[in-house]
């Protein structure tokens, strides 16, 4: 990504997308390329639509937790979603004040940065936080993003909206 002016993503001889490398990290067309582009690569939580209002698309995790999502389409409720997050774009505050809670499994201390793993609902995503913090395994922590920084995949994998 960072010697061309245009990259193509191949699968299996396929082309997936094909662009400015930001234009791909920021809208990627589907699933493989959102897990492909982008280290560490993007999370992934099982969502359903519940409920929109305008550009913003309420959605309801495995574990009930309420998000939102930006969606410029019109989705049905109940329709079945995959959310996706750049570590990057979570921040970690105290249980209970982020769209959603998890328990810190793994803390990857790289000196300017750490990568948390944290359970939430029955998976574990990353989040990238400052290399500082004195958050440990076992913690229970909250979750904060923005609904601006969100991915949507339908069912199929294709990028909603």
């Amino acid at each position: 990504m960072t010697l061309a002016d245009k990259i193509v993503v191949l699968r299996d001889g396929c082309v997936e997308q094909a662009g400015r490398p930001l234009d791909l990290y920021a809208r990627p067309a589907n699933l493989f390329v959102a897990g492909f582009i982008g280290s560490p690569k993007m999370n992934f939580l099982a969502a359903v639509a519940d409920g929109q209002s305008g550009n913003v698309l309420s959605l309801r995790l495995q574990d009930g937790s309420q998000v939102g999502a930006i969606c410029a389409q019109t989705l049905p409720q109940g329709t079945p979603l995959t959310l996706g997050i750049r570590p990057e774009h979570l921040s970690v505050t105290r249980a209970g004040q982020g769209s959603m809670d998890g328990e810190v499994v793994v803390a990857e201390r790289l000196g300017g940065e750490t990568y948390f793993h944290i359970r939430v609902t029955d998976k574990s995503i990353v989040a990238k936080v400052n290399g500082d913090s004195d958050i440990g395994v076992g913690a229970m922590v909250g979750l904060q993003f923005s609904a601006e920084q969100t991915h949507l995949f339908l069912a199929d994998g294709q990028r909603a909206g």
